[in-house]
């Protein structure tokens, strides 16, 4: 299947956000928008235009049509400065410790009348916080049907470059995907999503860059489709003697 221009994009905007490990409010900020505003447009609601194109290439340091090639080209040419080292975190500088003051002296103990009994003072009620907005993910048939075709090459043991751990991953969820059971498929998927996938050793190579972006864009799939699904309601049983009435119109 042949996805959009449009669809194309929104999964390259996924996978660079996986990669950069940025939000929709960071992204939304640097190129002039609001989180709201780039939601929709990673949702399908609303579309991207020519000039978010530029200003998202801009953002992340690449051409625009680099940025327009796909997932994986656009994975391939996002600097070095852009990807976060693994396992650190930007520190804020802080201001010098004020200096402590001076202990005050210690008065000679007088006495203290007992405090009259007072009401307790009522607990302050419980703050109600809005729910985050959460990142609208990339069509989870399209991140699928990716990480598949960018797997075929690479899901083998003990191929250059490649994790073996990795490798016997991606080879199960292949196969559980082409010819499993649902809950073959599941417990793949879910040894794939425990993996950390910005820093699991794939090859350095063309190949090895599209899988990469392959499996950040499925991992965000995936989890947001886990989070949107409805619970299943919970039937409500029918009131007591409601049997027995209508037992009784036969006599």
């Amino acid at each position: 299947m042949t996805m959009s221009t449009e669809e194309t994009l929104r999964l390259t905007v996924a996978a660079l956000m996986q990669l950069t490990r940025q939000r929709q409010p960071d992204v939304a900020a640097a190129i002039g928008l609001t989180q709201p505003q780039l939601s929709r447009r990673q949702s399908g609601k609303s579309a991207w235009t020519l000039t978010d194109c530029d200003r998202l290439a801009a953002h992340w340091g690449m051409p625009t049509l680099d940025l327009l090639a796909g997932p994986t080209h656009a994975a391939g040419c996002l600097p070095a400065a852009r990807r976060p080292t693994a396992g650190t975190q930007t520190a804020m500088p802080l201001a010098p410790p004020a200096p402590a003051p001076p202990a005050p002296r210690r008065a000679a103990p007088t006495a203290t009348p007992a405090p009259a009994e007072t009401a307790p003072a009522p607990a302050p009620a419980a703050a109600t916080s809005s729910p985050a907005p959460t990142s609208t993910p990339p069509s989870l048939t399209s991140a699928r049907e990716e990480l598949m075709a960018a797997t075929d090459p690479l899901a083998c043991f003990g191929f250059d470059g490649l994790s073996e751990r990795v490798g016997k991953l991606l080879y199960r969820w292949q196969a559980a995907s082409r010819n499993g059971t649902e809950e073959l498929i599941a417990d793949a998927r879910d040894d794939i999503l425990k993996l950390d996938l910005t820093r699991v050793r794939l090859p350095d190579s063309a190949e090895g860059r599209r899988l990469r972006a392959a499996l950040l864009a499925f991992a965000a799939a995936e989890t947001a489709s886990a989070t949107t699904e409805e619970p299943t309601p919970t039937p409500v049983p029918a009131p007591a003697g409601a049997g027995a009435r209508g037992g009784s119109g036969g006599g």
